[in-house]
């Protein structure tokens, strides 16, 4: 077949993105996709002629990397993501064809920074279920703690857990408490549209399965209609220290970012998002637009500025690349570009994007010490802030998974739990971020972070659940790393530039 583009035109775009060049370089994959017999794809370098797009004009200020380069690269990754889960067939390699060695440059060059290392989709879930739990339960007893107080071990900086002296358990917070409830609201949503044939947005069903969780903190609250199973385990019937702006927001029967319930822009709202991104890049049901905007209801259900539910949608953007295999170094820029994009209109837009600049820049500057206190060395505190507030933990965290990789898995729990503000909230996002990003083999070396943490099965079970295969069955065993390799190829080493890795799209 020989399929032809209509090729946008750089003079249409609108403000420092190219979105109509990737969107098209992602419909021409859904394009060869719907045709069923097609398996191979060589791609030329679209927009590129008459379109105006240019190989070297720079992604961001003081960059080397090509937008144009990083426009078709991600549009060719978010289509084979989307032909995964596609019914037409499976598109099993795409060869970009260069027209010269100068134009093979900065393709090379944007592949180079922009794709992570292939990891199995379930490990990428269940090491964000489980880092996010684990940083959770390490910083929830020590986050008044003076640093005297806190244990040997993590003075030596070894992670250890301080355990429930009557459980023998590292006990979790209500914020993973919520995670886990955002996800069977989730889960319900999409079974019973399945069931049903029709649905409402997802974030309806969150905030039933919310009202689950505050009947577990307030017994005297009716419930109608009950959707969460994990209502029943005892472990989640008990308060732990949960937030007041999420608990008065449920009371009086929450709000949305049309209708604010409030004007808090905790942090309360960030740290429990993660399975929405999760369940998204795992079976492609919903597009990177959908995902945003579910992250930011979500959070917005109990926190009504501004600041409070763009922080949920940032973190959502940053899971949802991270699980389109995307680095990291692309999905901040990808991140602070989608948000200045779709959100421009928000003054706090701004206060937000500079913050995740600031925690990129001052991660990137951590390279040039030994030092294993980055928080102090950098005065994290005083430069991004305590992370009491949305945009503030999640700047937190994120500086910690960046400044730790190479590092150690200790190393970034540690520096995100130890300091003077909210240690389970940016500890758990770091570890959502750590975990979704190395998958789940990063905590296995360490036993007693595994055995000891509470609830590990159940919190494994739900990720299992999320992981869900093309046919829309639910199953611990939808893992796309084990269907795939049957049926791709390697990707051809033809003229120009093959994208390598595409069997782990």
């Amino acid at each position: 077949y020989i399929l032809h583009a209509a090729v946008p035109l750089k003079s249409s775009e609108t403000g420092p993105t190219y979105d109509r060049l990737e969107k098209c370089c992602e419909n021409i994959i859904m394009a060869a996709n719907s045709k069923g017999s097609i398996r191979h794809l060589a791609m030329p370098l679209i927009g590129t002629g008459h379109g105006g797009y240019d190989l070297y004009d720079t992604f961001y200020p003081g960059s080397l990397i090509s937008m144009t380069a990083a426009a078709i690269l991600s549009g060719i990754i978010r289509g084979m993501h989307k032909a995964i889960h596609s019914p037409f067939g499976l598109l099993s390699q795409v060869t970009i064809v260069c027209s010269s060695e100068k134009n093979r440059i900065p393709m090379d060059s944007a592949r180079s920074w922009m794709l992570g290392k292939g990891i199995d989709v379930r490990s990428r879930v269940r090491g964000c279920l489980l880092g996010g739990a684990i940083g959770d339960a390490l910083g929830y007893p020590i986050e008044f703690m003076k640093p005297a107080e806190f244990p040997k071990s993590m003075q030596d900086w070894t992670a250890e857990y301080l355990l429930d002296p009557e459980s023998g358990k590292a006990v979790i917070s209500d914020d993973t408490q919520m995670t886990l409830f955002t996800a069977c609201g989730l889960l319900y949503g999409y079974s019973r549209s399945c069931m049903k044939g029709i649905g409402g947005d997802i974030w309806y069903y969150i905030h039933m399965a919310y009202e689950d969780w505050l009947k577990t903190q307030d017994p005297n609250v009716s419930v109608k209609y009950p959707i969460s199973w994990i209502s029943s385990i005892p472990q989640l019937n008990v308060r732990r220290v949960p937030g007041n702006t999420c608990l008065s927001a449920l009371y009086a029967g929450g709000g949305s970012i049309k209708k604010p319930a409030n004007g808090s822009k905790g942090s309360g709202g960030v740290m429990r998002i993660a399975p929405i991104p999760l369940y998204a890049g795992a079976n492609g049901h919903f597009d990177q637009k959908y995902n945003l905007r579910s992250c930011a209801e979500t959070a917005a259900i109990t926190h009504g500025h501004p600041l409070g539910w763009l922080s949920a949608a940032a973190m959502g953007n940053l899971l949802y690349d991270i699980m389109l295999n995307f680095s990291i170094f692309y999905a901040i820029q990808d991140t602070i570009l989608i948000l200045e994009r779709e959100f421009g209109n928000y003054p706090e837009t701004k206060r937000l994007t500079a913050l995740l600049k600031n925690a990129k820049i001052l991660a990137d500057t951590s390279s040039q010490t030994s030092s294993v206190n980055l928080i102090a060395e950098f005065d994290i505190m005083e430069q991004l802030g305590e992370g009491w507030v949305g945009e503030e933990a999640l700047a937190v965290g994120l500086f910690c998974m960046m400044a730790c990789m190479g590092r150690g898995t200790d190393l970034c729990l540690l520096n995100a739990v130890k300091h003077r503000g909210d240690s389970d909230t940016v500890g758990s996002i770091a570890g959502q971020l750590w975990g979704a990003y190395f998958g789940v083999q990063a905590f296995e070396w360490n036993e007693q972070l595994l055995s000891s943490l509470e609830l590990k099965d159940v919190i494994l079970e739900i990720a299992d659940e999320i992981v869900v295969i093309a046919n829309g069955q639910v199953s611990a065993q939808g893992s796309r790393d084990e269907i795939l390799p049957q049926l791709l190829g390697e990707p051809e080493k033809a003229c120009g530039c093959p994208l390598e890795g595409a069997q782990n799209r």
